[in-house]
């Protein structure tokens, strides 16, 4: 299975704060048990290099650019795909490359919480939370175990900054349930059987090379 991964895809991926962090996250762990190839263009990783370079620096821009590289294929932009976009019924020109690219490429789906950009396109597209819904993963894989908890996680975390939870029990050992009876493991993918640790130990494996 291929997937064309959109730049506000890569930008939720890494920045907490993005809609659909989570989802993201999940889709990149998928990507790095070999469960789906992802690809993308090098306009979006120029594109995301610049969006974090401004919010977080350089080297963070460049940590995440060395990251995809390890992780996705890269399509080029090229005379090919700007001619297709160009005469293309696309009614945005920079879309209208995404869309050359990825049918070029040869993909299943994009991914990309943009729907309306590529209407057009015979490729099928999904948001990174649509994408989990409609394609759920053998429970073996433990992914999406390793999507509630970060979507735990996350509301979690909103909840400390406000002052409701002790950030003991955010970071807590014991398993605790906040009212909305979202559970919260408190050690992360420790417990969490097959993909959940073999997810995180790649995670771990990538920040330590980068």
């Amino acid at each position: 299975m291929r997937a064309f991964l959109d730049t506000n895809f890569l930008l939720d991926c890494v920045l907490p704060g993005r809609p659909e962090h989570a989802a993201a996250q999940t889709i990149k762990g998928l990507v790095d048990v070999g469960l789906i190839e992802g690809v993308v263009s090098a306009c979006s990783l120029k594109d995301a290099y610049y969006i974090l370079t401004k919010q977080a620096g350089e080297a963070r821009g460049r940590e995440v650019v060395r990251d995809c590289l390890k992780s996705y294929s890269v399509e080029s932009l090229d005379q090919e795909a700007c001619f297709a976009s160009a005469y293309s019924d696309e009614p945005d020109f920079e879309d209208g490359c995404i869309r050359a690219m990825a049918e070029r490429a040869g993909v299943d789906f994009i991914i990309t919480r943009d729907r309306a950009a590529f209407v057009r396109s015979t490729i099928k597209t999904f948001s990174p939370a649509e994408f989990i819904r409609a394609f759920p993963i053998p429970e073996k894989h433990g992914v999406l175990s390793v999507y509630n908890c970060l979507q735990a996680l996350e509301t979690l975390a909103a909840v400390v900054e406000q002052g409701g939870v002790g950030a003991g029990v955010f970071h807590g050992n014991a398993a605790s349930e906040n009212d909305a009876g979202l559970r919260v493991i408190g050690d992360a993918a420790g417990d969490v059987q097959g993909g959940v640790n073999r997810f995180g130990q790649a995670r771990q494996s990538r920040s330590a090379a980068a």
